[in-house]
């Protein structure tokens, strides 16, 4: 079809979508064996024939691209196999701030829209919040710059990873999750569509849209348990959001048991059966200097299934070997404070022994923490909390301290 003579939006297709707990492709695999030309029609692609598929001399991360002509108000959508609770990421680069949108949008099996992320001509990213029928700015974006977008989405009658039932949450380059936002409908349970739709016929220049996603997680989240020995009490200096817990690290946990240098050497157990699929033990502990590994000292990775895995950091000394089997309750290594300084007893809790333990979706050392629970915590729906007290408090809290939330562990092999 002949397209509008103007200016073109370029879209770079890399689609990850998985059917079962087990399988994992990307699109881009898919996408790069289209033809050239018209995108509706091919694939289960349909819509506007305003799309074409295209070849590009600089390919974003080796894959063609999808083009589109100033036409206004155009869409074209696919079904996925359906799901209701995953994670996915996408990204976008957008030419203009203040001309024409950008609409991505995932549907439901009624075919409405539950998920609905903006790229608005203020500027802004935003999501919908069915719940308050009302836009709420992320972030704002710049011209020509690349924005990773990730969606992790939670529709089931049954709680998911800490979510509200019916909701999602945004995340934009790494950063922290946004707070949970209502899907759009109340009616139907799973997502099986994807939509892309691009509203208003202003744009100049090129910009691309990636859908990327290199950590998904459609299985059920494995049930942890917390990472020292049954019956022990610990306590947490630093929780979610808290300290230096921001953006990638969100979701991290930093446990102790009892003050100071008490916790060093004791043993670090498994807190779900799995894999060891990274690890690390060639950091001295004590560490001079925040050097080894970037900081995170001695480590273990393990894979849980469905994509999800558990890093345990700065331990003393590691006792498994990669690709070893591991059970939940099995002792994995001993705490310590490897990767970071530890010289000086008056320095803060960051830099003493402590087990730092965070479950992410990809197996590298530094990949984002996601939203997990323990099974042996009973309160605040699993997720312990970290103490209220200053860095200097904290070398010498412990469980008897009022400031801190004190857990204990039924962590043993089944």
């Amino acid at each position: 079809m002949k397209k509008t003579a103007g200016a073109l939006l370029g879209i770079l297709m890399m689609l990850m979508f998985v059917s079962s707990a087990n399988a994992a492709w990307t699109y881009e695999q898919t996408f790069n064996t289209l033809n050239n030309g018209d995108l509706n029609g091919q694939d289960s692609w349909s819509g506007s024939t305003a799309f074409d598929v295209v070849t590009t001399g600089t390919p974003y991360e080796g894959a063609k691209h999808l083009s589109f002509s100033t036409l206004a108000d155009i869409d074209i959508s696919r079904n996925i196999t359906p799901t209701e609770n995953g994670t996915l990421f996408f990204s976008v680069k957008k030419p203009t701030t203040n001309q024409d949108t950008f609409l991505f949008i995932l549907k439901n099996n009624n075919g409405l829209s539950d998920i609905n992320i903006y790229f608005n001509a203020n500027g802004q990213i935003q999501a919908y919040n069915g719940t308050t029928a009302s836009w709420q700015t992320i972030q704002n974006y710049s011209a020509n710059s690349y924005y990773r977008i990730g969606i992790q989405f939670e529709l089931s009658q049954n709680g998911w990873q800490g979510l509200a039932q019916r909701t999602y949450k945004v995340n934009i380059d790494g950063g922290a999750w946004s707070a949970a936002k209502g899907v759009e409908r109340s009616n139907g349970i799973t997502i099986n569509s994807v939509r892309l739709s691009k509203q208003g016929n202003s744009y100049s220049g090129t910009a691309y849209l990636d859908f990327i996603n290199p950590s998904y997680a459609f299985g059920p989240p494995p049930s942890l348990k917390l990472p020292f020995k049954e019956g022990e009490i610990w306590w947490v200096s630093q929780g979610n959001g808290q300290g230096n817990h921001i953006n990638a690290l969100q979701y991290a946990w930093d446990f102790n048991w009892g003050a100071g240098e008490q916790d060093r050497g004791k043993s670090v157990f498994a807190p779900a059966t799995g894999t060891v699929v990274n690890l690390d033990n060639s950091c001295p502990d004590p560490e001079p200097i925040d050097t080894c590994n970037g900081g995170w000292g001695n480590y273990v990775i393990i894979d849980y299934g469905n994509n999800y895995f558990g890093k345990l950091a700065h331990l003393k000394t590691v006792n498994v070997q990669l690709n070893q089997q591991v059970v939940q309750g099995q002792v994995i290594g001993t705490v310590g404070s490897s990767g970071r300084k530890w010289s000086d007893p008056q320095q803060t809790i960051l830099h003493g022994p402590h087990i730092h333990y965070q479950t992410q979706d990809f197996p590298g050392l530094n990949d984002v923490s996601i939203a997990s629970s323990f099974s042996d915590v009973p309160t605040n729906g699993g997720v312990p909390i970290g103490c209220n007290c200053s860095f200097v408090d904290c070398m010498t809290i412990d469980c008897n301290n009022l400031n801190a939330y004190c857990y204990k562990s039924s962590n043993t092999i089944p």
